[in-house]
């Protein structure tokens, strides 16, 4: 089973992962990929401060905590649930492999941001995130799980 940027859509995570296992057959595999960020975007401050650091740094406007009720009318299912994901694939694969792949700059920082980058500084934002993520700081991640 394979979820791919989708999981962070579902309304109640820890229901579509038993579904998930349940579907799976001994030795059958569940893979994911996805933001796994807080629900609804609800960065903590120290979060948004690290970003806002960073960005300051390179002249960009400043990363802000949207509004959940207005995130939750644009589109119902946008990161749902997205802040139990983990929780949820380590109750029902107790033995699943997390790898944390990053995204607080290049998502946080970029999302719905029009701004014109030179590819110097993409790069050394890509490596901050990088070491950010490193560091335990990231809102998307890669996971692999075993039925048994």
């Amino acid at each position: 089973m394979y979820w791919d940027n989708a999981l962070h859509h579902m309304m109640d995570v820890h229901a579509a992962i038993a579904w998930s296992r349940e579907r799976l057959k001994p030795g059958g595999f569940l893979v994911m990929n996805d933001y796994v960020g807080p629900s609804r975007f609800q960065y903590d401050e120290n979060t948004l401060t690290m970003c806002n650091t960073i960005l300051a740094d390179f002249n960009m406007p400043p990363a802000c905590r949207p509004d959940a009720k207005v995130v939750e009318k644009s589109d119902p299912t946008e990161a749902a649930d997205s802040g139990r994901i983990k929780d949820a694939l380590f109750r029902y694969f107790p033995d699943a492999l997390w790898i944390p792949t990053g995204g607080i700059l290049y998502f946080i920082g970029f999302c719905f941001k029009e701004v014109d980058w030179t590819p110097d500084a993409l790069m050394k934002m890509i490596e901050l995130d990088a070491r950010l993520n490193a560091a335990g700081n990231y809102v998307y991640a890669f996971a692999v799980a075993k039925r048994t």
